[in-house]
């Protein structure tokens, strides 16, 4: 799902009048408290909610890589260790993982990479009742900050490819070492 489509739902769910939440919360508790409260005024509960919709979105990508990954394995070498008593967790710690730690690098990477460049859905639930000054990330911020401040704008920007660059040298390094041997 787009993130401007999945986060105009989210913030739907999240809607001081209107939504989901607020009335689960009121029917599960009685309590008036949770009628027209706005998740998004508050830095802490603005943030929760973008987790909500960050971890989301990222979700389904980390479970089909995964579940990928899992087919990899040879079943016969996970027989073979059932067979000499090993039980699950050592089964899981000393051949499943081992078999998946190139994919599971891979994935955390990319997962790091993609939320550092979170922009949409910070911008998207701002205009809907946060406060900006208190709930940006970099590059709502380099955004903002735009042609007024080109200097600051241009170093921000350069923190994020260093940043940006060395996980991906990590990334890289890391694969073909293990494809070494």
């Amino acid at each position: 799902m787009p993130p401007l489509t999945a986060t105009v739902v989210w913030g739907w769910i999240f809607d001081p009048e209107y939504g989901l939440v607020n009335w689960l919360l009121y029917n599960i508790t009685d309590d008036a408290k949770w009628l027209n409260h706005s998740w998004l005024f508050n830095p802490w509960s603005f943030f929760m909610v973008l987790t909500i919709i960050i971890v989301w979105q990222g979700v389904p990508f980390a479970a089909f890589a995964f579940y990928a990954g899992l087919g990899q394995v040879p079943g016969e070498v996970l027989e073979a260790a059932s067979l000499d008593g090993a039980n699950g967790w050592k089964r899981f710690w000393q051949i499943t993982f081992p078999y998946m730690r190139n994919i599971v690098t891979g994935v955390l990477v990319l997962e790091v990479i993609w939320n550092l460049r979170i922009f949409t859905q910070v911008y998207a639930l701002q205009e809907r009742g946060g406060i900006t000054s208190q709930t940006n990330v970099l590059p709502v911020y380099l955004f903002r900050q735009g042609v007024g401040e080109i200097g600051m704008t241009a170093a921000i920007g350069m923190v994020m490819v260093v940043v940006l660059v060395i996980l991906s040298i990590g990334n890289v390094r890391q694969t073909l070492k293990h494809e070494e041997l």
